[in-house]
């Protein structure tokens, strides 16, 4: 069933919505990576380094899948089906993509913290 004037209405809704709640943190994240990348003591941050690229393209990728499903949308709403399976393949990958590097971001997040928090244990216990 093609989509009617007011799924592609909500759909451009939905995509201009994805820009203003994935900018910011993707600025927050440009910021960190920049701020880490300029400082002298880059080797201590690594963890976040790897971290801001995955969040980065995190974000990238969530814009990329919201305004190719309202692109596919219009298409289909002014009859033009060709390169239909493409958009859609791209969509899955970015989704893909999205929820990969998120979930990795994550546990890099968490492995660093566990690391650290072993290390404090060793300086408060006074151990070598």
């Amino acid at each position: 069933m093609p989509p009617t004037a007011a799924d592609v209405k909500v759909n451009d809704v939905i995509k201009i919505a994805s820009y203003a709640l994935n900018a910011l943190p993707l600025a927050l994240w440009i910021g960190t990576l920049g701020r880490v990348l300029i400082s002298k003591d880059r080797r201590k941050f690594t963890d976040i380094i790897i971290i801001s690229i995955l969040m980065i393209l995190t974000q990238v990728t969530e814009i990329v899948v919201y305004q190719l499903f309202y692109t596919q949308s219009y298409r289909a709403y002014n009859g033009d089906q060709n390169h239909n399976e493409l958009v859609q393949q791209t969509m899955n990958v970015c989704a893909f993509i999205s929820d990969t590097t998120f979930y990795l971001a994550h546990w890099v997040f968490a492995f660093s913290y566990l690391a650290l928090s072993y290390r404090l244990d060793l300086v408060s216990t006074r151990l070598p």
